[in-house]
């Protein structure tokens, strides 16, 4: 990415989170801010922590599913991409880590982008699908004013999921169409662009073959739901956290609103984006928006820090047994 481009996508990033922000504290008072933070209870901070690593475990391992059909991969292969992913939508505006996740996978796996890019398109599609559900579920046991707003929410982004569901739908099903559709466009193209086209179509319909095996599906939906049970459990400690008591669907609610804002563009760090989540799902509540913004910091900042934490840790380990088995 260029200089200019990064400026670019850095300032528009920024607006984004401003506007945000702007939403979720107008009308709220330093003094409760301040209060707010003060009557912090670190404690549900431990179930933070274990969410979080069930959520780690299970991504890996469900990328490691995806890719064993053409190399053997562990979950522990797989954690440098995924943690290079986190750190790099640390400083990278517009959720552009994701780029920082296929080139380690591709340079520390030996395996081709396109296949990995198919792996990712099947994971987002999959946690969106759980969080409109969630989202669903949510809507139709909690009080009417959340509804209107919610479905509005729901139906703008399923119907970006169910165009994302015909298209996977599509390759996994009917590959040779997609590759006779993929030779045709390239035929219009420069030589080596449409080479690369055409490989990379290939590589990406080869990753998605494993969806055609119900014991791969069946494997990869159960890694999807402790991921979505360990996030429930850390969007759950951040509202005890902040003295936030309600009901099990409001849990739900929230969970399901950050995954969505992920979506969102925003400044490097997710700034802004679980702020106007938990704005959403708890505003309609009642609950103290001072104690709601606590929470979703909370939860911002928790994320950063266990996430540098595991890089750490990822980063580390190999060196230390390197150095063990130097020493033996």
């Amino acid at each position: 990415m260029s200089r200019a481009r990064t400026i670019v996508w850095l300032s528009l990033g920024a607006l984004a989170s401003a506007a945000y922000l702007a939403v979720v504290v107008r009308g709220m008072s330093a003094e409760a801010l301040a209060s707010a933070f003060a009557a912090i209870d670190p404690w549900p901070v431990a179930l933070y922590v274990a969410g979080f690593a069930l959520v780690m475990r299970a991504r890996a391992e469900r990328t490691a599913a995806s890719l064993a059909p053409l190399r053997a991969t562990r979950a522990a292969e797989v954690m440098p991409s995924q943690m290079a992913s986190y750190l790099a939508n640390f400083v990278l505006p517009m959720q552009a880590g994701e780029l920082a996740r296929i080139a380690v996978a591709v340079r520390g796996l030996g395996i081709p982008a396109g296949t990995m890019v198919s792996s990712m398109a099947v994971e987002r599609v999959v946690d969106l699908l759980f969080a409109l559900a969630a989202l669903a579920i949510a809507a139709a046991v909690l009080p009417v004013p959340h509804a209107p707003v919610l479905w509005q929410v729901g139906l703008a982004i399923g119907s970006a999921v169910a165009v994302a569901i015909a298209v996977l739908a599509w390759a996994t099903l009917s590959p040779a169409a997609v590759r006779r559709t993929v030779a045709a466009l390239a035929r219009h193209l420069p030589a080596r662009l449409a080479e690369v086209l055409r490989s990379q179509s290939d590589a990406c319909c080869d990753g998605l073959a494993t969806l055609r095996d119900p014991a791969f599906l069946v494997r990869y939906l159960g890694w999807c739901v402790a991921q979505w049970l360990g996030w429930v459990a850390c969007v759950a400690a951040t509202l005890w956290a902040a003295g936030i008591q309600v009901d099990a669907a409001t849990i739900v609610l929230c969970s399901a609103l950050s995954t969505l804002a992920l979506a969102l563009p925003a400044a490097p760090g997710y700034v802004g984006t679980f702020q106007l989540a938990y704005h959403w799902a708890l505003a309609p509540a009642g609950i103290d928006p001072a104690a709601g913004f606590v929470a979703a910091t909370l939860l911002q900042g928790l994320t950063i820090g266990c996430a540098l934490v595991t890089a750490a840790g990822v980063a580390l380990v190999p060196r230390l047994r390197l150095l063990a088995d130097s020493r033996a």
